[in-house]
């Protein structure tokens, strides 16, 4: 028995569950699957007992592996997934970074559990994200489930997993879901009418021509189960590449593509902190006169602070937070309540398995209707990742930066923003282009000086560079509109109570305790904050309590 399954009831729920969907496959695949079937020179393909993995060659020992598991539908050839799984890997591996390290596995059967754990036993895999094809969308759903933690991004193709759903939102898990538009079988209509189940804010794209026969690579019209398999060939004619080709296209994306539109890397592609620090899980409680309160429906932890509350004094402003990647939002409290504490509403949003920039833009603005009226400034704040997420609400939300906005947006502030400044968004162009609101708008960017460290480098003058070459000199922020303090002796993961961050490689321990570095980030934060209010006191419309 695999080690990892051992003194469980995981294999036997999985095989019970698959053998409920015994069908021999009556779809072969297609001429055109036959290429990648072969290993190339970056790519290596094996065949056990028909189950097949992928694995690119080029990877460093040291890097965490990354798996996905790809179960098609019981009715087609597995080979049939084969051009999706050899051109995922492809992808990785000349895309570079730490994904290139991942393989991917699709298993001969849906019955063929054993098989498919004897093969997930040979390779040392961190993390695991889970697609399922057809009717093999239910062996996904049991395989994400029962691997939860290990598996938390589940991609659904043309299927619908109707009686999981609720337990897939209780564990967080990231549904995908990727269907066509021609697709009879599970028409739009049926999707639609799936998503309020599924966890927060699943992604959903449908595919124009694309029909339920596209979804994988076989042969058209599929005979009837009544029909035997005569045919001597292993592959049929080739038909429908092009729509065929488009999803795979669709589920992979590009390197120019951002990360929310490359739907596997997105799956893959997770940090996956298990659990919010002991120590951290403290300042969840209220005190130091901030009152917190957690509302998991709404999703968001709000921290309220100065004369907030009872009396319905006006806070000196209001700040949306989003999480750095895969962090729980609870793992930031100890940052958030002190900086609340210095008479801030904060509103932590709980995003989708901790991923703030797949919709910072909906989660904004339902923010800003709520407590809207409860002050007249704003400003959206992220760690990490989370700058992307800050970048998206400030451009979004950039004509409600002019002075008779009410409320007002004013800016950003990035902690950590080491995975790229504000994202996409360019707000020197948006001024060029004639948009006052993007010209008003501030940018503040906190960051521990060995948040850039590499061996060798002197750790204050290299995040110097880094901030010259991402926000300075990429002029991506109006000349006069961004600041920068830098804590010395600071680090990237030291401004949340989840753990040392030690993957992806390079990021380097702090040379100062977690409670100074966030003490002086807050102090700065704040100095930053009551600057850019003070600057246009003068007009601005009072709050109406």
């Amino acid at each position: 028995m695999p080690r990892f399954i051992q003194n469980s009831g995981l294999w036997a729920l999985l095989i019970a569950h698959a053998a409920s969907q015994v069908s021999d496959p009556i779809c072969r695949p297609i001429e055109a699957v036959r290429p990648y079937l072969e290993s190339t020179e970056s790519i290596n393909v094996t065949d056990t007992a028909g189950t097949l993995t992928f694995q690119g060659r080029t990877a460093a020992a040291n890097e965490s592996l990354r798996g996905l598991l790809i179960f098609p539908d019981p009715a087609i050839d597995s080979w049939a997934l084969a051009p999706l799984a050899h051109q995922l890997v492809t992808e990785l591996v000349m895309g570079g970074g730490f994904l290139r390290n991942a393989l991917v596995i699709v298993p001969s059967c849906s019955t063929c559990v054993w098989d498919l754990l004897e093969e997930m036993e040979k390779h040392e895999v961190a993390f695991w994200g889970v697609l399922g094809q057809g009717k093999g969308v239910r062996t996904a759903v049991q395989f994400a489930l029962n691997f939860h933690p290990k598996v938390k991004g589940l991609v659904v193709l043309g299927g619908v997993p109707e009686d999981q759903r609720k337990t897939l939102r209780e564990k967080n898990i990231l549904v995908q879901v990727f269907g066509g538009e021609s697709d009879e079988t599970v028409p739009l209509s049926a999707i639609q009418a799936s998503l309020s189940h599924y966890p927060i804010n699943p992604l959903v794209k449908l595919l124009p021509n694309v029909t339920h026969a596209d979804l994988a690579w076989h042969e058209l019209p599929c005979p009837p189960p009544s029909v035997p398999n005569t045919h001597d060939d292993s592959f049929a004619p080739n038909a429908r590449l092009d729509e065929r080709q488009r999803l795979v296209d669709a589920l992979i994306g590009s390197s120019n593509d951002s990360f929310t539109d490359r739907p596997l890397q997105l799956v893959l592609g997770g940090l996956h902190y298990p659990a919010v620090e002991h120590q951290g899980k403290q300042y969840l409680r209220s005190g130091d006169g901030v009152q917190v309160e957690t509302d998991e429906k709404r999703g968001w932890i709000v921290f309220r602070g100065g004369g907030g509350g009872g009396d319905r004094k006006p806070y000196r402003a209001g700040i949306v937070f989003y999480v750095g990647a895969y962090v729980p939002t609870e793992a930031y409290a100890g940052l958030l309540r002190p900086l609340a504490a210095r008479g801030y509403l904060i509103v932590a949003l709980i995003s989708p398995i901790n991923l703030s920039p797949i919709s910072p833009v909906d989660q904004g603005g339902t923010v800003l209707e709520k407590f809207g009226n409860e002050t007249t400034d704003w400003f959206a704040m992220g760690h990490s990742a989370g700058g992307y997420a800050v970048g998206a609400f400030c451009e979004a939300f950039s004509d409600m930066a002019t002075p008779s906005s009410v409320p007002r947006v004013r800016g950003g502030v990035l902690v950590a923003g080491s995975l790229g400044a504000v994202g996409t968004a360019n707000f020197t162009r948006l001024a060029e282009e004639g948009s006052e609101g993007a010209a008003r708008l501030r940018f503040l960017l906190v960051v521990g000086s060995r948040d850039f460290l590499r061996e060798g480098d002197d750790e204050v003058d290299i995040a110097i560079r880094t901030i010259d070459e991402r926000f300075l000199s990429a002029n991506i922020i109006p000349r006069g509109n961004f600041a920068w303090h830098i804590v010395e002796g600071g680090n990237h993961d030291q401004w949340g109570f989840y753990g040392e961050q030690s993957f992806p490689p390079g990021f380097e321990r702090a040379s100062i305790c977690r409670s100074a570095q966030i003490a002086e980030g807050v102090r700065e934060m704040n100095y930053w904050i009551r600057e850019v209010l003070d600057e246009s006191r003068e007009g601005r419309p009072e709050l109406s309590v």
